[in-house]
């Protein structure tokens, strides 16, 4: 069974991809979860692995000591001295180095940290000035909403007191057509009354005129009867011819005047009958020209309510296609602000998510570079092996640890730049008679 390894060197801290650390390890030590790291990075070396300076400074170290022996030996501290003094300098000159790196690894920490702070107030701002386009949009729209409830309001509205205003206008009319029937009918009545009471006028006068004729016609006959009897009372023949003629005049006048009394009582009868009729024409045709008015009236304001209706209707379809419209301009719009909302989104998360992996590729890349190699690459080492190849040949010569300095020998060969890699091509056309000739010539 293997040994567990120290809470301080388990994951997620670090993750050695090398399979040293055995599977029943690799958890947390609280829940036993086993943590999935999402972006694997290897562990950053605790020693420095060992370099071409390292050979070269134990060849170094080992000549020193060798020369040092032997200086020994022979007393030479003067040499001891300038040796030491030039050691020290050299280990300055190695602490200045790397107080160098730590320095600039620590201004190149500070220089991310930065930049990602500049980012997070980046994605703040874009935030609040989508936040404050939606909001916008939201009272836009809030905005038409109450508009167009309003308008709907005030049409109702206009409907509503157009419908009260007709209905009161036919109330009204209704009421004024029973008031003219009303003024008609008593007109009609006091008409009415008028000829019936100088039709019984007239009877009346027909009748008691006839009764004073006939008293009067009455009185005559006995007032003649009377001077007859008393101028004649002795003659009977005379008096027989007498009354024979009384009769006779008295049938004659009497019939004449009572035949002229029943022609004026006829004729005024004719007349009071053609009054009357002449006045239940007049009401008749009155009625009826009120009843076709009416009629009249009634189709022109159901022609005019249908008109409404009509037009009513035309104006909901409006309003109906108005509002479809309106709706699919925002639908259209919030179908675009998500589409674009959705596409920054998207981008942001793609810079991020590249970031990420600059970000851990650079860390893949430095982690497990120790801090001593902070920097060095293929092409400095190569520098570094052609700059001291004179050192490499040295130890080479002296059998110095063969298995890494013949290594270090093949290289240690850097020819440098060779042709022309300049941002402007090497002009290669003809040159002018003038440029060549003595300067001024």
């Amino acid at each position: 069974m293997n040994t567990p390894l120290p809470v301080n060197m388990r994951p997620p801290f670090a993750v050695v991809l090398d399979g040293a650390v055995p599977d029943e390890d690799v958890q947390s030590v609280v829940s036993g979860i086993r943590p999935m790291a999402r972006f694997p990075v290897p562990k950053h070396p605790i020693r420095k692995p060992e370099d071409h300076w390292d050979v070269m400074i134990a060849y170094d170290a080992e000549k020193w000591r060798q020369e040092e022996k032997a200086r020994i030996s022979e007393s030479h501290f003067d040499d001891q001295a300038r040796y030491r003094g030039e050691l020290d300098n050299q280990m300055d000159f190695v602490q200045q180095c790397i107080e160098q790196e730590k320095e600039d690894g620590r201004i190149l920490r500070q220089e991310m940290i930065e930049q990602e702070e500049r980012n997070k107030e980046l994605d703040r701002l874009d935030e609040e000035k989508q936040q404050k386009r939606r909001e916008k949009l939201m009272a836009n729209e809030q905005h038409d909403m109450e508009n167009m409830a309003a308008r709907k309001k005030r049409h109702e509205q206009r409907t509503k007191h157009d419908l009260q205003e007709m209905r009161g206008t036919i109330r009204m009319q209704g009421v004024e057509d029973a008031q003219k029937q009303a003024v008609a009918q008593e007109e009609l009545k006091c008409r009415n009354a008028d000829a019936n009471f100088q039709t019984q006028i007239a009877r009346e006068q027909r009748s008691r005129r006839k009764q004073e004729e006939s008293d009067a016609d009455l009185e005559c006959i006995a007032e003649n009867e009377r001077r007859a009897d008393e101028r004649d009372f002795r003659d009977k023949s005379v008096k027989d011819a007498r009354m024979a003629k009384i009769h006779k005049v008295m049938n004659t006048l009497g019939k004449q005047l009572g035949k002229s009394i029943e022609q004026h009582d006829f004729e005024l009868e004719e007349r009071v009958r053609k009054d009357v009729a002449e006045s239940e024409r007049r009401k008749d045709e009155e009625i009826e020209r009120k009843r076709v008015q009416r009629e009249k009236d009634v189709r022109e304001m159901n022609a005019g309510r249908v008109q409404q209706l009509e037009e009513r209707d035309q104006m909901k379809v409006e309003e109906k296609v108005k509002d479809y419209r309106q709706r699919l301009i925002f639908k259209t719009r919030f179908e675009e602000g998500e589409v674009e909302e959705a596409t920054k989104v998207a981008s942001r998360r793609k810079a991020r998510s590249d970031q990420d992996h600059a970000l851990v590729d650079q860390m893949r890349e430095v982690i497990p570079v120790h801090n001593e190699h902070f920097g060095h690459d293929a092409k400095s080492k190569k520098v570094e092996l052609a700059l001291n190849k004179a050192f490499v040949a040295q130890m080479d010569k002296d059998g110095w640890r063969p298995e890494h300095t013949k290594t270090m020998l093949e290289g240690a060969d850097d020819t440098g730049r060779l042709g022309h890699h300049l941002s402007v091509g090497r002009y290669e056309g003809p040159i002018h008679p003038l440029e060549i000739g003595e300067p001024g010539a």
